[in-house]
């Protein structure tokens, strides 16, 4: 037995002591959109969180021009509207004019693995709020002016974190949505996924609510400078990467136990996303 597989064995034995005391009420609902949801300009998409009853939030693309005789204005509007009284997760943005500037909540952009429940600030509702990107140009015989706003241009796989309430619960069930947009007139829908215990935080990425339900199909390990992978799924996809978000590796994986050679990686911490058919498995790896 090599080295790596005695490690690999004693991690494993280690792994099944702790869940012994990972035990959480809760289960994560998990959809993914396969194929990715492209949303054109003017055109919207209704997110219904739990699949069933009414949508909570609408992601819109809105793009509007006029004229007349003495005016001109364009609107281009990338939005994640709450419906009702749900909420998103926001941040202040400075609106700013050359005659007066305001602030907006608007979605913040939430990296893999960051907390969203309730402790976290600025909670907003209101369809006015919810701006991804927001570019809007207005002139008249008076003057002019234009105004830009938003966190979210040219990001790829961001998270919104989103809360909401379901048939006559009282308390929030806590989630996010996935999105990409690469230009000014594109926004991409990945998947989204929430707490179906109500007040429960949740993650940004998270598909699985604990360890259980991780082994449930993943068993992940880092040992040698190696990560190891043993899973049951017929097609998947390892791909590793460091805290800034760039992709270090990759590498497509095969029934059974993988090993993906990271030798060339400096020892820290870093995010292994697994891509297989129902849905994407993340966790945090310790390289050493």
């Amino acid at each position: 037995m090599s080295n790596l597989d005695k490690k690999l064995k004693s991690y494993s034995l280690l792994a099944t002591g702790v869940l012994a005391f990972s035990a959480v009420q809760g289960q994560i609902k998990y959809t993914n959109m396969d194929p990715d949801s492209v949303i054109n300009r003017n055109e919207a998409m209704l997110i219904n969180m739990d699949n069933a009853g009414k949508a909570e939030f609408t992601v819109q693309n809105k793009f509007v021009t006029s004229s007349g005789t003495s005016y001109s204005s364009m609107y281009n509007l990338l939005m994640v509207n709450p419906i009702d009284s749900n909420e998103f997760l926001g941040i202040q943005s400075i609106i700013a004019t050359s005659t007066s500037s305001t602030y907006l909540f608007v979605p913040a952009v939430m990296e893999m693995d960051d907390k969203i429940g309730p402790n976290e600030s600025y909670w907003t509702e209101g369809s006015s709020y919810g701006m991804l990107y927001a570019n809007v140009k207005y002139a008249n015989s008076y003057g002019s002016f234009s105004v830009k706003a938003g966190k979210w241009l040219k990001r790829e796989d961001g998270y919104v974190g989103v809360r909401f309430m379901i048939g006559g619960d009282t308390n929030w069930h806590y989630g996010w949505i996935r999105l990409s947009v690469p230009n000014d007139s594109t926004i991409i829908v990945k998947d989204f996924a929430y707490e179906s215990y109500p007040g429960k935080a949740i993650n940004a990425g998270a598909t699985f609510s604990n360890i259980k339900d991780a082994e449930k199909r993943f068993k992940l390990y880092a040992a040698s400078k190696n990560l190891v992978v043993i899973h049951d799924e017929a097609e998947s996809k390892a791909i590793v990467y460091n805290i800034s978000g760039q992709v270090v590796a990759n590498k497509e994986l095969n029934r059974g136990q993988n090993k993906i050679n990271l030798s060339h990686l400096p020892a820290g911490y870093y995010i292994i996303k697994i891509q297989y058919k129902d849905g994407v498995f993340t966790e945090k790896v310790l390289l050493k």
